[in-house]
C-alpha cells in the first residue's frame, strides 16, 4: 500500500526554514506585483501556456494550451485565454 505523499506535508514557515535557507536577494527582487509591460510583451509572443488549478484537498489539475502567437492577452493584471478553449 502506498502512503499518502501529503503526510509530511510542510505546513508552516518554520518547518520550511528548517529545510530550506531564506531566499536570496536575486530570488527576492525577481517577485513582481503584477503584469507590467515586459511580462505584456513576453505573454504577448508565447504559443503556449499552462492553466493549473487546485481543490481543497490539494488535488491539482494542469491543462497545456497552445496556438499561434497571440492566443492570450493581457486585460490588467490578470489573463483571459482568448479563444483557444473555444468558448467565446
Amino acid at each position: 500500500m502506498q502512503s499518502n505523499p501529503f503526510e509530511q506535508m510542510v505546513k508552516t514557515d518554520e518547518e520550511l526554514r528548517s529545510i530550506f535557507a531564506e531566499p536570496g536577494e536575486l530570488v527576492i527582487r525577481k517577485v513582481i506585483s503584477g503584469v507590467h509591460k515586459h511580462c505584456r510583451e513576453f505573454i504577448s509572443r508565447s504559443p503556449f501556456l499552462v492553466i493549473s488549478t487546485s481543490d481543497d484537498s490539494g488535488f491539482c489539475t494542469i491543462s497545456p494550451r497552445g496556438d499561434s502567437p497571440g492566443c492570450v492577452m493581457v486585460l490588467d493584471e490578470r489573463l483571459q485565454d482568448s479563444y483557444t478553449n473555444r468558448l467565446y
